[in-house]
Protein backbone atom coordinates (compact mmCIF):
# COMPACT_ATOMS: atom_id res chain seq x y z
CA UNK A 1 0.00 0.00 0.00
CA UNK A 2 1.47 3.34 -1.05
CA UNK A 3 1.74 6.05 1.60
CA UNK A 4 0.02 9.27 0.44
CA UNK A 5 1.05 11.60 3.28
CA UNK A 6 4.01 13.00 1.37
CA UNK A 7 5.11 13.22 -2.29
CA UNK A 8 5.70 9.63 -3.33
CA UNK A 9 9.04 8.25 -4.51
CA UNK A 10 9.08 5.35 -6.97
CA UNK A 11 12.36 3.44 -7.28
CA UNK A 12 12.80 2.20 -10.85
CA UNK A 13 15.52 -0.28 -11.78
CA UNK A 14 16.59 -2.55 -14.62
CA UNK A 15 18.38 -5.77 -13.67
CA UNK A 16 19.76 -9.03 -14.96
CA UNK A 17 21.41 -11.65 -12.73
CA UNK A 18 22.04 -9.24 -9.87
CA UNK A 19 21.45 -11.63 -6.97
CA UNK A 20 24.83 -10.77 -5.47
CA UNK A 21 24.04 -7.05 -5.07
CA UNK A 22 20.29 -6.49 -5.22
CA UNK A 23 19.38 -7.13 -1.58
CA UNK A 24 21.93 -4.58 -0.35
CA UNK A 25 20.57 -1.99 -2.76
CA UNK A 26 16.93 -2.51 -1.83
CA UNK A 27 17.70 -2.68 1.89
CA UNK A 28 19.32 0.77 1.69
CA UNK A 29 16.15 2.47 0.33
CA UNK A 30 13.46 0.44 2.07
CA UNK A 31 12.62 3.26 4.50
CA UNK A 32 12.68 5.95 1.83
CA UNK A 33 10.83 4.83 -1.30
CA UNK A 34 7.09 4.15 -1.56
CA UNK A 35 7.19 1.61 -4.37
CA UNK A 36 9.79 -0.47 -6.18
CA UNK A 37 9.55 -1.31 -9.86
CA UNK A 38 12.13 -3.76 -11.20
CA UNK A 39 12.43 -4.44 -14.92
CA UNK A 40 14.14 -7.80 -15.36
CA UNK A 41 15.77 -8.46 -18.74
CA UNK A 42 16.31 -12.18 -18.40
CA UNK A 43 17.74 -13.21 -15.02
CA UNK A 44 18.54 -16.87 -14.49
CA UNK A 45 19.57 -16.57 -10.83
CA UNK A 46 17.49 -15.57 -7.79
CA UNK A 47 17.22 -11.88 -8.74
CA UNK A 48 13.45 -11.95 -9.26
CA UNK A 49 12.81 -13.74 -5.95
CA UNK A 50 14.96 -11.21 -4.06
CA UNK A 51 13.12 -8.29 -5.67
CA UNK A 52 9.74 -9.81 -4.79
CA UNK A 53 10.90 -10.37 -1.20
CA UNK A 54 11.26 -6.58 -0.90
CA UNK A 55 7.79 -6.02 -2.35
CA UNK A 56 8.89 -5.03 -5.84
CA UNK A 57 6.64 -5.03 -8.87
CA UNK A 58 8.75 -7.17 -11.24
CA UNK A 59 8.24 -6.65 -14.97
CA UNK A 60 9.85 -9.11 -17.41
CA UNK A 61 11.16 -7.39 -20.53
CA UNK A 62 13.29 -9.07 -23.24
CA UNK A 63 16.68 -7.40 -23.71
CA UNK A 64 16.81 -5.45 -26.98
CA UNK A 65 20.29 -3.88 -26.58
CA UNK A 66 18.58 -0.63 -25.63
CA UNK A 67 19.02 0.64 -22.08
CA UNK A 68 16.60 3.56 -22.52
CA UNK A 69 13.81 1.24 -23.70
CA UNK A 70 14.22 -0.93 -20.61
CA UNK A 71 14.27 2.10 -18.31
CA UNK A 72 11.13 3.55 -19.86
CA UNK A 73 9.16 0.32 -19.39
CA UNK A 74 9.60 0.74 -15.65
CA UNK A 75 9.01 4.46 -15.25
CA UNK A 76 5.78 4.39 -17.28
CA UNK A 77 4.38 2.02 -14.62
CA UNK A 78 5.42 4.22 -11.69
CA UNK A 79 2.73 5.87 -9.53
CA UNK A 80 4.99 8.17 -7.51
CA UNK A 81 5.49 11.90 -7.78
CA UNK A 82 9.20 11.27 -8.14
CA UNK A 83 11.25 8.69 -10.03
CA UNK A 84 14.44 7.51 -8.30
CA UNK A 85 16.91 5.63 -10.51
CA UNK A 86 19.40 3.17 -8.99
CA UNK A 87 21.40 0.27 -10.35
CA UNK A 88 21.64 -3.03 -8.48
CA UNK A 89 25.30 -2.46 -7.58
CA UNK A 90 24.49 0.83 -5.85
CA UNK A 91 23.18 1.71 -2.41
CA UNK A 92 21.93 4.84 -0.73
CA UNK A 93 24.14 6.02 2.11
CA UNK A 94 22.41 5.77 5.46
CA UNK A 95 23.18 9.42 6.29
CA UNK A 96 21.41 10.59 3.10
CA UNK A 97 18.00 9.05 3.75
CA UNK A 98 16.47 12.11 5.40
CA UNK A 99 17.90 14.46 2.79
CA UNK A 100 16.36 12.41 -0.01
CA UNK A 101 12.97 12.58 1.72
CA UNK A 102 13.43 16.33 2.12
CA UNK A 103 14.20 16.70 -1.59
CA UNK A 104 10.90 15.02 -2.44
CA UNK A 105 8.98 17.78 -0.64
CA UNK A 106 10.38 20.47 -2.96
CA UNK A 107 8.04 20.27 -5.93
CA UNK A 108 9.44 23.51 -7.35
CA UNK A 109 12.28 21.41 -8.79
CA UNK A 110 12.05 19.06 -11.76
CA UNK A 111 15.01 16.95 -10.71
CA UNK A 112 17.87 16.39 -8.31
CA UNK A 113 21.50 15.53 -8.95
CA UNK A 114 22.79 12.89 -6.53
CA UNK A 115 26.48 12.36 -5.81
CA UNK A 116 27.63 8.95 -7.06
CA UNK A 117 30.72 7.65 -5.25
CA UNK A 118 32.43 5.07 -7.47
CA UNK A 119 34.35 2.64 -5.28
CA UNK A 120 37.39 0.56 -6.23
CA UNK A 121 36.13 -2.40 -4.22
CA UNK A 122 32.93 -4.24 -3.37
CA UNK A 123 32.36 -2.63 0.03
CA UNK A 124 31.43 0.82 1.28
CA UNK A 125 34.72 0.99 3.19
CA UNK A 126 36.77 0.53 -0.01
CA UNK A 127 38.41 3.68 -1.43
CA UNK A 128 36.34 6.02 -3.58
CA UNK A 129 37.95 6.58 -6.98
CA UNK A 130 35.63 9.26 -8.39
CA UNK A 131 32.61 11.31 -7.34
CA UNK A 132 30.09 12.20 -10.06
CA UNK A 133 26.97 14.39 -9.74
CA UNK A 134 24.27 12.65 -11.83
CA UNK A 135 20.56 13.44 -12.34
CA UNK A 136 18.97 10.44 -10.61
CA UNK A 137 15.66 11.71 -9.17
CA UNK A 138 13.15 13.58 -11.32
CA UNK A 139 9.44 14.37 -11.53
CA UNK A 140 7.22 11.63 -12.88
CA UNK A 141 5.66 13.09 -16.05
CA UNK A 142 4.58 11.25 -19.23
CA UNK A 143 7.06 13.19 -21.37
CA UNK A 144 10.02 12.45 -19.09
CA UNK A 145 11.53 9.47 -20.89
CA UNK A 146 15.11 8.25 -21.24
CA UNK A 147 16.99 8.60 -24.51
CA UNK A 148 20.00 6.66 -25.80
CA UNK A 149 20.50 2.94 -26.21
CA UNK A 150 23.54 3.19 -23.91
CA UNK A 151 24.52 5.76 -21.25
CA UNK A 152 20.86 6.72 -21.38
CA UNK A 153 19.96 10.23 -20.24
CA UNK A 154 16.83 11.91 -18.88
CA UNK A 155 17.94 15.58 -18.85
CA UNK A 156 17.27 16.18 -22.57
CA UNK A 157 13.59 15.23 -22.34
CA UNK A 158 13.14 17.36 -19.21
CA UNK A 159 14.69 20.51 -20.69
CA UNK A 160 13.01 20.02 -24.08
CA UNK A 161 9.54 20.27 -22.57
CA UNK A 162 10.55 22.67 -19.78
CA UNK A 163 13.50 24.82 -20.90
CA UNK A 164 13.44 26.72 -17.60
CA UNK A 165 13.22 23.61 -15.43
CA UNK A 166 14.98 24.00 -12.08
CA UNK A 167 17.40 21.18 -11.31
CA UNK A 168 18.98 21.09 -7.85
CA UNK A 169 22.42 19.78 -6.90
CA UNK A 170 21.96 17.76 -3.69
CA UNK A 171 24.55 16.17 -1.43
CA UNK A 172 22.70 12.82 -1.32
CA UNK A 173 25.35 10.10 -1.49
CA UNK A 174 25.03 6.92 -3.55
CA UNK A 175 27.73 4.24 -3.32
CA UNK A 176 28.47 2.48 -6.61
CA UNK A 177 30.54 -0.70 -6.82
CA UNK A 178 30.25 -1.49 -10.53
CA UNK A 179 33.58 0.13 -11.33
CA UNK A 180 35.59 -2.01 -8.94
CA UNK A 181 38.96 -3.00 -10.38
CA UNK A 182 37.83 -6.47 -11.43
CA UNK A 183 34.77 -5.07 -13.20
CA UNK A 184 36.45 -2.33 -15.20
CA UNK A 185 39.03 -4.82 -16.52
CA UNK A 186 36.35 -6.91 -18.24
CA UNK A 187 37.09 -6.22 -21.88
CA UNK A 188 33.83 -7.78 -23.06
CA UNK A 189 31.82 -5.16 -21.16
CA UNK A 190 33.82 -2.36 -22.78
CA UNK A 191 33.53 -3.93 -26.20
CA UNK A 192 29.76 -4.25 -25.73
CA UNK A 193 29.61 -0.53 -24.96
CA UNK A 194 31.66 0.32 -28.07
CA UNK A 195 29.32 -1.74 -30.24
CA UNK A 196 26.21 -0.03 -28.86
CA UNK A 197 27.78 3.43 -29.09
CA UNK A 198 28.78 2.80 -32.70
CA UNK A 199 25.15 1.95 -33.47
CA UNK A 200 23.94 5.04 -31.64
CA UNK A 201 26.37 7.33 -33.47
CA UNK A 202 25.28 5.97 -36.82
CA UNK A 203 21.76 7.02 -35.88
CA UNK A 204 22.81 10.36 -34.32
CA UNK A 205 26.28 11.30 -35.67
CA UNK A 206 26.12 14.79 -34.13
CA UNK A 207 25.32 13.69 -30.58
CA UNK A 208 28.11 15.23 -28.46
CA UNK A 209 27.27 13.12 -25.40
CA UNK A 210 27.68 9.83 -27.24
CA UNK A 211 30.98 11.02 -28.74
CA UNK A 212 32.06 11.76 -25.16
CA UNK A 213 30.97 8.29 -24.05
CA UNK A 214 32.82 6.66 -26.94
CA UNK A 215 35.97 8.55 -25.94
CA UNK A 216 35.68 7.16 -22.41
CA UNK A 217 35.44 3.58 -23.70
CA UNK A 218 38.45 4.01 -25.99
CA UNK A 219 40.44 5.42 -23.09
CA UNK A 220 39.62 2.29 -21.10
CA UNK A 221 40.89 0.21 -24.00
CA UNK A 222 44.10 2.27 -24.15
CA UNK A 223 43.31 3.55 -27.67
CA UNK A 224 44.01 7.19 -26.89
CA UNK A 225 44.14 8.56 -30.43
CA UNK A 226 40.64 7.25 -31.16
CA UNK A 227 39.51 8.66 -27.83
CA UNK A 228 41.01 12.05 -28.70
CA UNK A 229 39.18 12.12 -32.05
CA UNK A 230 35.83 11.65 -30.31
CA UNK A 231 36.72 14.22 -27.63
CA UNK A 232 37.35 16.84 -30.30
CA UNK A 233 34.07 15.98 -32.07
CA UNK A 234 32.20 16.34 -28.79
CA UNK A 235 33.93 19.64 -28.01
CA UNK A 236 32.87 21.02 -31.39
CA UNK A 237 29.23 20.05 -30.83
CA UNK A 238 28.49 20.90 -27.18
CA UNK A 239 26.72 24.05 -26.08
CA UNK A 240 28.12 26.32 -23.34
CA UNK A 241 27.73 25.09 -19.75
CA UNK A 242 27.33 21.44 -20.79
CA UNK A 243 27.53 19.39 -17.58
CA UNK A 244 30.39 17.19 -18.82
CA UNK A 245 32.35 19.93 -20.63
CA UNK A 246 35.03 20.03 -17.93
CA UNK A 247 35.57 16.28 -18.32
CA UNK A 248 36.22 16.69 -22.06
CA UNK A 249 39.12 19.01 -21.25
CA UNK A 250 40.41 16.73 -18.50
CA UNK A 251 40.32 13.67 -20.77
CA UNK A 252 41.94 15.57 -23.64
CA UNK A 253 44.88 16.30 -21.34
CA UNK A 254 45.16 12.64 -20.35
CA UNK A 255 44.98 11.43 -23.94
CA UNK A 256 47.62 13.85 -25.17
CA UNK A 257 49.93 12.89 -22.33
CA UNK A 258 49.38 9.18 -22.98
CA UNK A 259 50.32 9.81 -26.63
CA UNK A 260 53.57 11.49 -25.55
CA UNK A 261 52.39 15.00 -26.48
CA UNK A 262 53.76 16.69 -23.36
CA UNK A 263 53.71 20.31 -24.55
CA UNK A 264 50.23 19.92 -26.02
CA UNK A 265 49.01 18.39 -22.76
CA UNK A 266 50.35 21.33 -20.76
CA UNK A 267 48.78 23.80 -23.21
CA UNK A 268 45.46 22.00 -22.76
CA UNK A 269 45.88 22.35 -18.99
CA UNK A 270 46.28 26.11 -19.36
CA UNK A 271 43.21 26.36 -21.59
CA UNK A 272 41.13 24.29 -19.18
CA UNK A 273 42.25 26.36 -16.18
CA UNK A 274 41.18 29.51 -18.04
CA UNK A 275 37.69 28.06 -18.51
CA UNK A 276 37.36 26.22 -15.18
CA UNK A 277 39.56 28.10 -12.68
CA UNK A 278 37.97 26.30 -9.71
CA UNK A 279 38.44 22.76 -11.07
CA UNK A 280 41.08 21.28 -8.78
CA UNK A 281 41.58 18.17 -10.92
CA UNK A 282 43.21 20.17 -13.73
CA UNK A 283 45.75 21.77 -11.39
CA UNK A 284 46.66 18.38 -9.92
CA UNK A 285 46.92 16.85 -13.38
CA UNK A 286 49.17 19.66 -14.57
CA UNK A 287 51.34 19.29 -11.47
CA UNK A 288 51.60 15.54 -12.05
CA UNK A 289 52.77 16.11 -15.65
CA UNK A 290 55.44 18.55 -14.44
CA UNK A 291 56.54 16.10 -11.75
CA UNK A 292 56.75 13.16 -14.14
CA UNK A 293 58.97 15.24 -16.42
CA UNK A 294 61.31 16.37 -13.62
CA UNK A 295 60.11 19.98 -13.67
CA UNK A 296 59.96 20.00 -9.89
CA UNK A 297 59.68 23.74 -9.24
CA UNK A 298 56.75 24.06 -11.65
CA UNK A 299 55.15 20.90 -10.20
CA UNK A 300 55.38 22.23 -6.65
CA UNK A 301 53.90 25.61 -7.59
CA UNK A 302 50.97 24.04 -9.45
CA UNK A 303 50.19 21.45 -6.77
CA UNK A 304 50.19 24.18 -4.14
CA UNK A 305 47.38 25.84 -6.09
CA UNK A 306 45.48 22.54 -6.01
CA UNK A 307 45.90 22.42 -2.22
CA UNK A 308 44.61 26.00 -1.88
CA UNK A 309 41.53 25.12 -3.95
CA UNK A 310 40.87 21.92 -2.04
CA UNK A 311 38.34 19.35 -3.31
CA UNK A 312 36.55 20.40 -6.49
CA UNK A 313 33.14 22.07 -6.09
CA UNK A 314 30.21 19.66 -6.01
CA UNK A 315 29.05 20.31 -9.60
CA UNK A 316 32.30 18.89 -11.00
CA UNK A 317 33.05 15.24 -11.64
CA UNK A 318 36.18 14.67 -9.58
CA UNK A 319 38.61 12.11 -8.24
CA UNK A 320 39.00 11.71 -4.51
CA UNK A 321 42.27 12.92 -3.05
CA UNK A 322 42.90 15.68 -5.58
CA UNK A 323 43.44 18.87 -3.64
CA UNK A 324 43.89 16.82 -0.47
CA UNK A 325 45.87 13.65 0.24
CA UNK A 326 47.05 12.81 -3.29
CA UNK A 327 48.25 16.36 -3.90
CA UNK A 328 49.91 16.47 -0.46
CA UNK A 329 51.58 13.13 -1.09
CA UNK A 330 53.04 14.31 -4.40
CA UNK A 331 54.34 17.48 -2.73
CA UNK A 332 55.98 15.22 -0.16
CA UNK A 333 57.67 13.23 -2.92
CA UNK A 334 58.97 16.43 -4.52
CA UNK A 335 60.38 17.67 -1.20
CA UNK A 336 61.95 14.26 -0.57
CA UNK A 337 63.62 14.22 -3.98
CA UNK A 338 65.25 17.63 -3.52
CA UNK A 339 66.40 16.77 0.00
CA UNK A 340 63.96 18.93 1.97
CA UNK A 341 63.29 16.20 4.48
CA UNK A 342 61.38 18.19 7.10
CA UNK A 343 59.07 19.61 4.44
CA UNK A 344 58.52 16.10 3.07
CA UNK A 345 57.50 14.85 6.53
CA UNK A 346 55.08 17.79 6.85
CA UNK A 347 53.40 17.03 3.52
CA UNK A 348 53.22 13.30 4.22
CA UNK A 349 51.65 14.06 7.60
CA UNK A 350 49.02 16.28 5.95
CA UNK A 351 48.38 13.54 3.41
CA UNK A 352 47.85 11.00 6.19
CA UNK A 353 45.41 13.32 7.95
CA UNK A 354 43.25 13.41 4.80
CA UNK A 355 43.68 9.71 4.00
CA UNK A 356 41.10 7.15 5.18
CA UNK A 357 43.69 4.33 5.24
CA UNK A 358 45.78 6.10 7.84
CA UNK A 359 48.07 3.25 8.95
CA UNK A 360 49.30 2.51 5.41
CA UNK A 361 49.88 6.21 4.70
CA UNK A 362 51.67 6.83 7.99
CA UNK A 363 54.33 4.28 7.04
CA UNK A 364 55.99 6.79 4.72
CA UNK A 365 56.20 9.39 7.50
CA UNK A 366 57.73 6.90 9.92
CA UNK A 367 60.34 5.79 7.38
CA UNK A 368 61.28 9.38 6.53
CA UNK A 369 61.75 10.27 10.18
CA UNK A 370 63.90 7.20 10.70
CA UNK A 371 65.98 8.11 7.67
CA UNK A 372 66.66 11.70 8.81
CA UNK A 373 67.63 10.65 12.32
CA UNK A 374 64.38 11.82 13.94
CA UNK A 375 63.23 8.45 15.20
CA UNK A 376 63.03 9.79 18.74
CA UNK A 377 60.37 12.31 17.60
CA UNK A 378 58.00 9.68 16.19
CA UNK A 379 55.93 9.06 19.38
CA UNK A 380 55.43 12.82 19.87
CA UNK A 381 54.40 13.34 16.22
CA UNK A 382 51.86 10.52 16.48
CA UNK A 383 50.47 11.89 19.74
CA UNK A 384 50.16 15.47 18.40
CA UNK A 385 48.76 14.80 14.93
CA UNK A 386 46.97 11.45 15.26
CA UNK A 387 45.77 11.27 18.87
CA UNK A 388 42.53 9.43 18.12
CA UNK A 389 44.22 6.92 15.85
CA UNK A 390 47.08 6.10 18.17
CA UNK A 391 44.75 5.63 21.18
CA UNK A 392 43.21 2.65 19.43
CA UNK A 393 45.08 -0.43 20.67
CA UNK A 394 44.73 -2.30 17.38
CA UNK A 395 46.07 0.63 15.34
CA UNK A 396 48.89 1.23 17.81
CA UNK A 397 49.95 -2.41 17.56
CA UNK A 398 49.92 -2.10 13.76
CA UNK A 399 52.14 1.01 13.97
CA UNK A 400 54.50 -0.78 16.36
CA UNK A 401 54.78 -3.59 13.84
CA UNK A 402 55.59 -1.11 11.02
CA UNK A 403 58.25 0.52 13.19
CA UNK A 404 59.85 -2.80 14.08
CA UNK A 405 59.86 -3.96 10.46
CA UNK A 406 61.62 -0.74 9.45
CA UNK A 407 64.18 -1.08 12.22
CA UNK A 408 62.84 1.84 14.30
CA UNK A 409 63.27 -0.13 17.52
CA UNK A 410 63.60 2.89 19.78
CA UNK A 411 60.26 4.38 18.68
CA UNK A 412 58.59 0.98 18.75
CA UNK A 413 59.79 0.37 22.29
CA UNK A 414 58.51 3.79 23.36
CA UNK A 415 55.02 2.98 22.08
CA UNK A 416 55.17 -0.51 23.57
CA UNK A 417 55.90 0.92 27.00
CA UNK A 418 52.64 2.91 26.78
CA UNK A 419 50.59 -0.23 26.11
CA UNK A 420 49.72 -2.20 29.22
CA UNK A 421 48.20 -4.92 27.06
CA UNK A 422 51.29 -5.47 24.93
CA UNK A 423 53.38 -8.50 25.82
CA UNK A 424 56.56 -9.92 24.36
CA UNK A 425 55.28 -12.62 22.04
CA UNK A 426 56.78 -15.73 20.48
CA UNK A 427 57.76 -13.83 17.34
CA UNK A 428 60.00 -11.41 19.26
CA UNK A 429 61.55 -14.26 21.26
CA UNK A 430 62.27 -16.19 18.08
CA UNK A 431 64.15 -13.42 16.28
CA UNK A 432 66.13 -12.53 19.38
CA UNK A 433 67.06 -16.21 19.70
CA UNK A 434 68.05 -16.34 16.02
CA UNK A 435 70.52 -13.48 16.43
CA UNK A 436 72.23 -15.06 19.42
CA UNK A 437 72.45 -18.53 17.87
CA UNK A 438 74.70 -19.99 15.19
CA UNK A 439 71.73 -21.23 13.18
CA UNK A 440 73.33 -22.19 9.82
CA UNK A 441 70.20 -22.42 7.64
CA UNK A 442 67.07 -20.30 7.38
CA UNK A 443 64.82 -22.48 5.23
CA UNK A 444 62.58 -23.26 8.20
CA UNK A 445 62.54 -19.75 9.69
CA UNK A 446 59.38 -17.62 9.18
CA UNK A 447 59.68 -14.53 7.00
CA UNK A 448 58.59 -12.10 9.70
CA UNK A 449 61.23 -13.44 12.07
CA UNK A 450 63.91 -12.76 9.47
CA UNK A 451 62.45 -9.34 8.69
CA UNK A 452 63.00 -8.31 12.29
CA UNK A 453 66.21 -10.24 12.98
CA UNK A 454 68.37 -9.05 10.07
CA UNK A 455 68.30 -5.25 10.67
CA UNK A 456 68.30 -5.81 14.44
CA UNK A 457 71.52 -7.82 14.14
CA UNK A 458 73.20 -4.99 12.23
CA UNK A 459 71.83 -2.37 14.63
CA UNK A 460 73.68 -4.04 17.48
CA UNK A 461 76.96 -4.57 15.73
CA UNK A 462 76.54 -8.08 14.26
CA UNK A 463 77.14 -7.05 10.66
CA UNK A 464 78.35 -10.45 9.49
CA UNK A 465 75.30 -12.15 10.99
CA UNK A 466 72.96 -9.70 9.31
CA UNK A 467 74.46 -10.02 5.85
CA UNK A 468 74.81 -13.79 6.11
CA UNK A 469 71.11 -14.13 6.91
CA UNK A 470 70.19 -11.74 4.12
CA UNK A 471 72.26 -13.62 1.52
CA UNK A 472 70.69 -16.92 2.57
CA UNK A 473 67.24 -15.40 2.34
CA UNK A 474 67.90 -14.04 -1.15
CA UNK A 475 69.09 -17.48 -2.19
CA UNK A 476 65.92 -19.07 -0.79
CA UNK A 477 63.76 -16.54 -2.61
CA UNK A 478 65.57 -17.13 -5.92
CA UNK A 479 65.17 -20.91 -5.56
CA UNK A 480 61.47 -20.61 -4.83
CA UNK A 481 61.04 -18.25 -7.78
CA UNK A 482 62.87 -20.68 -10.07
CA UNK A 483 60.86 -23.65 -8.80
CA UNK A 484 57.62 -21.74 -9.25
CA UNK A 485 58.53 -20.95 -12.86
CA UNK A 486 59.49 -24.59 -13.53
CA UNK A 487 56.14 -25.76 -12.20
CA UNK A 488 54.27 -23.29 -14.38
CA UNK A 489 56.21 -24.38 -17.48
CA UNK A 490 55.66 -28.06 -16.74
CA UNK A 491 51.87 -27.87 -16.82
CA UNK A 492 50.21 -29.50 -19.79
CA UNK A 493 47.96 -26.52 -20.40
CA UNK A 494 49.80 -23.82 -22.34
CA UNK A 495 49.02 -20.37 -20.98
CA UNK A 496 48.64 -17.27 -23.13
CA UNK A 497 51.08 -14.83 -21.51
CA UNK A 498 49.32 -11.83 -23.01
CA UNK A 499 45.73 -12.66 -22.10
CA UNK A 500 46.53 -14.65 -18.96
CA UNK A 501 49.94 -13.63 -17.62
CA UNK A 502 51.51 -15.99 -15.11
CA UNK A 503 50.97 -14.88 -11.54
CA UNK A 504 53.48 -15.56 -8.75
CA UNK A 505 52.29 -17.69 -5.88
CA UNK A 506 51.07 -15.96 -2.74
CA UNK A 507 53.98 -17.33 -0.71
CA UNK A 508 56.44 -16.02 -3.29
CA UNK A 509 54.83 -12.58 -3.23
CA UNK A 510 54.98 -12.48 0.56
CA UNK A 511 58.61 -13.59 0.47
CA UNK A 512 59.51 -10.79 -1.94
CA UNK A 513 57.56 -8.29 0.13
CA UNK A 514 59.37 -9.15 3.36
CA UNK A 515 62.72 -9.26 1.58
CA UNK A 516 62.12 -5.76 0.20
CA UNK A 517 61.18 -4.45 3.62
CA UNK A 518 64.32 -6.00 5.11
CA UNK A 519 66.56 -4.30 2.54
CA UNK A 520 64.98 -0.99 3.58
CA UNK A 521 65.40 -1.71 7.28
CA UNK A 522 68.98 -2.82 6.77
CA UNK A 523 69.76 0.41 4.91
CA UNK A 524 68.26 2.38 7.78
CA UNK A 525 70.40 0.42 10.23
CA UNK A 526 73.51 1.28 8.21
CA UNK A 527 72.50 4.94 8.23
CA UNK A 528 72.09 4.85 11.99
CA UNK A 529 75.69 3.71 12.33
CA UNK A 530 76.97 6.72 10.36
CA UNK A 531 77.07 10.30 11.53
CA UNK A 532 75.27 12.81 9.28
CA UNK A 533 78.62 14.55 8.82
CA UNK A 534 80.18 11.35 7.46
CA UNK A 535 81.13 11.46 3.73
CA UNK A 536 79.23 8.16 3.31
CA UNK A 537 76.01 9.33 4.93
CA UNK A 538 74.67 11.38 2.00
CA UNK A 539 75.31 8.60 -0.52
CA UNK A 540 73.67 5.96 1.69
CA UNK A 541 70.77 8.32 2.31
CA UNK A 542 70.15 8.74 -1.42
CA UNK A 543 70.28 4.98 -1.97
CA UNK A 544 67.82 4.56 0.87
CA UNK A 545 65.34 6.94 -0.75
CA UNK A 546 65.62 5.12 -4.08
CA UNK A 547 64.46 1.82 -2.60
CA UNK A 548 60.85 1.21 -3.69
CA UNK A 549 58.06 0.89 -1.16
CA UNK A 550 57.20 -2.82 -0.90
CA UNK A 551 53.53 -3.56 -1.40
CA UNK A 552 51.36 -6.64 -1.12
CA UNK A 553 48.98 -6.73 -4.09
Amino acid sequence: MIDTHHPLISLCMIVKNEAEHLATCLESVQEVVDEIIVVDTGSTDSTIQIAQHYGANVISFPWTSDFAAARNVGITQAQGTWILILDADEELDHSSKEELKLCAIHLEYEGFFLRIHNHTGKEKSSPTATVNPILRMFRNRPEHLFRGIIHEQIAASITEFRPNAALHLSTVMIHHYGYADHTVSEKDKIQRNVTLLTKELRRSPNDPFQHFNMAVEYMRLGEHQKALDHIHKSMALIVPDTSYGHLLHKYEIRCRYALGQIDEALNCCNQAIGIYPEYTDIFHLKGAIFFANRMLYEARSTLMKAIVLGPAPTHYHTETGLGTYLSCNMLGQIAEEVGHDSEAITWYTKSALFQPDWVQTSNRILRMMKCVDREQDIPELLANHFPLHIQDTEIRNEVIKWLALDGSYQAAQSLISQLDTFKTDESEASWRSLISSDHPFISDIPQETLTLAIPYAYQFGQENKAFNLLRQWEHRYQNESRNSTDILHSTEQIQDEVLEPKQPTESLMNEAYHLGRTWIALTDAILSRNEPSSPHYSAIHRVRLMLPLPRIK
